[in-house]
């Protein structure tokens, strides 16, 4: 199966305005079901096509946007979908009989796809509805691939492809990731709440968390760090219950309850490879940073300030983390557990805060801190334990009456190459992708 994303020369037709919501999956079965993967964690997962390379970038930068592009796709509270990177493989991400595998064509690309396509995707299902193998290919044949606003943003692309790769075809929603043609810019990194429908449709959490709006489904605004104020699956004791026990809010809850705290950014603090960090021993209370950083990079390397924040905690929970900062700046965070694995990132375009993201904290944190582009700036960084909200800043229990008032709870035109492909070449005038 091919999905393709198209320059919009040739596909301006499909881009129609719309305020209603308009996903299509790829296929569906009748009862609500729709094409996806199996349910688990991860859902998928991918295989870096090592023996085709990128021109543009190196393999750690390549390897870098499309786990972030995919880790998008399961950003919204309401949605479960997560894949994983597996060992890369020699496979071609165009091959038939290839499993898994995404890279790039940069020696050739098939005329039968179109100079103009910019990367097809191949997602495949054998009876009903439940996908068994996709590969992805981007062509740097015929174009150019930037990070950034001003060309061919790969992060954008690959977002849209891995849309597909999740068992999504195109969308008439306006400002979705998954319209049928790309218009430029670094926008479709981030999903729409046309895009949130329909990945927390197929792979649905249970959760209402949230950063904004486009976190919750169309028509519905995320308040107070969840979607419509609301917290589904919240088991608060009853209002008549004095005892206060439980503590489960809908999310799993640990140790950390001790007073705020407030701390103040120290340089130098910029080289954790040197250990040129800030130590921080925390008292297992949520945590505000206060910090200040200046924006410059070279192509695709950080040559301005990193701040580095070492927090060492004596409990365990699940915290949000969130930067916070007046724009024009982009604020990028990642965050490391002791074992100093990736569990928590933003690398968004935000121009302004805040921007969060969740994980079990534990031990020893390593918080790294970076402005991308734009000015220099000041920012918070905020370790907030559940439940999360400034109601319950500091306070990780219930309140004696249990109220919790402050924070309410926590088509396929087919070639014949491909059976079923949806190439969208330069002749193809359907409205989806």
């Amino acid at each position: 199966m091919k999905r393709a994303l198209l320059v919009p020369l040739i596909a301006l037709s499909l881009l129609l305005p719309s305020t209603a919501s308009a996903w299509n999956p790829l296929t569906s079965c009748g009862g609500g079901s729709y094409s996806a993967w199996p349910p688990g964690n991860p859902n998928t997962t991918w295989h870096y096509a090592a023996a085709y390379p990128s021109n543009d970038f190196s393999v750690s930068t390549v390897i870098d946007v499309f786990q972030d592009s995919f880790d998008e796709w399961g950003s919204p509270g309401c949605s479960a979908f997560s894949a994983n990177q597996g060992p890369d493989t020699t496979q071609d991400p165009m091959g038939w009989n290839s499993s898994e595998a995404a890279g790039f064509y940069e020696n050739s690309f098939p005329a039968s796809l179109g100079s103009g396509t910019l990367a097809v995707t191949f997602p495949s299902w054998g009876g009903g509805c439940v996908l068994n193998n996709a590969n992805m290919v981007v062509n740097g044949y015929h174009h150019t691939w930037i990070q950034g606003a001003s060309g061919n943003d790969l992060q954008s692309v690959v977002t849209h492809e891995w849309g597909h790769w999740l068992g999504l075809d195109h969308s008439y929603y306006g400002s979705s990731s998954m319209t049928a043609t790309y218009n430029g810019g670094t926008g479709d990194r981030t999903l729409s709440c046309d895009d949130t429908d329909a990945v927390c449709t197929l792979y649905p959490s249970g959760g209402t968390s949230c950063d904004w709006d486009d976190d919750c489904s169309c028509g519905t605004s995320c308040v107070n760090g969840y979607c419509g104020g609301v917290v589904v699956g919240d088991d608060d004791d009853d209002d008549d219950d004095d005892d206060d026990d439980d503590d489960d809010d809908g999310a799993s809850s640990g140790s950390c309850s001790g007073p705020l705290e407030a701390v103040v950014e120290v340089e130098p603090n910029d080289s954790h490879q040197n250990g040129i960090v800030q130590n921080i021993t925390s008292s297992g209370g949520d945590l505000t940073i206060s910090a200040d950083t200046w924006c410059w990079n070279n192509g695709n390397t950080w040559t301005g300030d990193v701040d580095w924040f070492v927090v060492t905690l004596p409990c365990d929970d699940q915290v949000r983390f969130t930067t916070n900062w007046s724009g024009p700046s982009d604020i990028d965070f990642f965050v490391y557990d002791t074992a100093e694995n990736e569990i928590a990132q933003n690398q968004n375009e935000d121009y302004s805060g805040p921007a969060s993201a969740e994980a079990y904290g534990s031990g020893t944190l390593r918080i790294a801190v970076a402005c991308w582009s734009g000015i220099p700036t000041s920012y918070t960084m905020e370790v907030d334990f559940y439940p999360w909200g400034p109601g319950d800043f500091g306070d990780d229990d219930d309140d004696d009456d249990d109220d919790d008032g402050a924070f309410p709870g926590d088509d396929d035109d087919d070639d014949g190459a491909f059976p079923g492909d949806d190439d969208d070449a330069a002749n193809d005038d359907d409205a989806a992708n």
